[in-house]
């Protein structure tokens, strides 16, 4: 009975224990809890403060963020599509253009952008004009062509293309098209012809002394009408834009993902003789003929690197004949552009063969159309080859820095 009793007492005492140790542990969380809320309470609004300011600087960053791109990046959205491609065409004859008349390159990508999108609108406006920089067919071809007096531009009929384009008419009634890249057509729709002939025409309105003046009466035939001002200030806008960029246009390449490569021979730079542009033709004398590839002046049997990879396309003689144009000649395809190698002796390279970066094609020679040895070498931009020839020193990053 006793024995009993002791046990009864021993377990009542740990029932005692557990029951001290559960009010304890719920008195305790109950403190805890009231003094938490009670911190929380206080630092509620410093707490409120914190994320107020960390808010304000998230929202300051992403529209610092937002700033920077935008003028990083100033071709994006609808109105800049396709910009960097156009620019790949483009630029080079831009410059060459600037190079000659003294028109800023920025300027004319601004009327080439505004009068018919870089070329791709091809539509004729509403009041007739035509081609890359929208001329009146009149003022294309001349005044006095038949048919233009009396008309805002366009004779009843139209002019037809071969009359349109030829040079020797266009000199006779007065036009101001051009024959700028030497092929024997003064085209509006030949981006050279175009670009160069609204050069020489904004020059000859005065645009060194009043340029929105030359752009209004470019535009509607007089420097004070408003319609003209208005198109010049649409026209200065996109220049300006255009203008942002200018560090990244030194070269074509790093603009529009072409390549960075090397010369098609050995120290090509130290051997230059006829950079690509309008130069006298060393053959028959003319004046202002267009280049459109850069000469090396080598011995024959001149060993001719491919400066990026490629397939060959052509190997054989000019379609006049090995003692015509180019002479002997290599035609190869890369991605978005060719290369064409002329003058050549002899091939080591067979039509449709894939070529890497450096490897020999050709020895160079002087064949076809030449005065002495060297090799021509141009590049044409587009994807095929009766697209725009551009400088292959500006194309493959070969000019000297400052070098122009």
């Amino acid at each position: 009975m006793e024995q009993t009793d002791t046990k009864q007492r021993e377990r009542a005492k740990k029932i005692a224990k557990k029951g001290a140790s559960f009010a304890v542990r719920k008195v305790g969380k109950k403190l805890m809890a009231k003094a938490g809320g009670s911190v929380l309470a206080a630092a509620g609004p410093i707490i409120l403060v914190i994320l107020g300011v960390l808010l304000l600087l998230l929202i300051v960053v992403m529209l610092v963020s937002v700033a920077v791109l935008s003028f990083s990046s100033p071709f994006e959205g609808e109105e800049y599509a396709g910009y960097e491609e156009v620019m790949y065409l483009y630029y080079t004859i831009y410059l060459e253009a600037e190079k000659e008349y003294g028109i800023p390159w920025t300027v004319l990508a601004g009327v080439h952008k505004v009068e018919s999108d870089f070329g791709r609108n091809r539509n004729v406006s509403p009041a007739g004009a035509i081609g890359h920089m929208q001329f009146m067919p009149c003022t294309w071809v001349g005044w006095k062509y038949p048919g233009c007096q009396g008309t805002k531009g366009s004779p009843k009929g139209g002019i037809p293309s071969h009359q349109l384009t030829d040079p020797e008419l266009i000199k006779r009634y007065g036009g101001i098209g051009m024959d700028a890249n030497g092929d024997g057509k003064a085209d509006p729709w030949d981006a050279y012809d175009a670009i160069f002939t609204a050069a020489k025409y904004l020059k000859s309105l005065g645009y060194d002394r009043d340029p929105s003046g030359a752009l209004a009466a470019y535009n509607a035939g007089s420097a004070n009408s408003p319609a003209g001002q208005e198109y010049a200030q649409n026209v200065m806008g996109y220049a300006t834009v255009f203008a942002a960029s200018i560090g990244n246009m030194e070269g074509i390449p790093v603009f529009a993902g072409g390549a960075i490569g090397s010369y098609p021979v050995q120290n090509g730079g130290d051997v230059i003789s006829s950079p690509f542009g309008r130069r006298t033709d060393p053959v028959t004398g003319e004046p202002g003929r267009m280049h459109r590839g850069v000469d090396f002046a080598v011995p024959v049997g001149t060993p001719v690197y491919v400066p990026a990879d490629g397939e060959v396309i052509l190997v054989g003689c000019d379609t006049q004949g090995c003692s015509k144009g180019y002479g002997k000649r290599i035609y190869i395809k890369h991605d978005g552009f060719y290369t064409l190698y002329g003058h050549l002796s002899h091939y080591t390279v067979k039509k449709g063969q894939k070529v890497k970066a450096g490897d020999m094609i050709a020895l160079s020679g002087n064949t076809g159309k030449s005065t002495g040895p060297h090799l021509h070498w141009e590049v044409r931009v587009g994807n095929n080859l009766a697209q725009n020839a551009v400088d292959p020193l500006r194309f493959f990053s070969l000019l000297a820095k400052g070098e122009s």
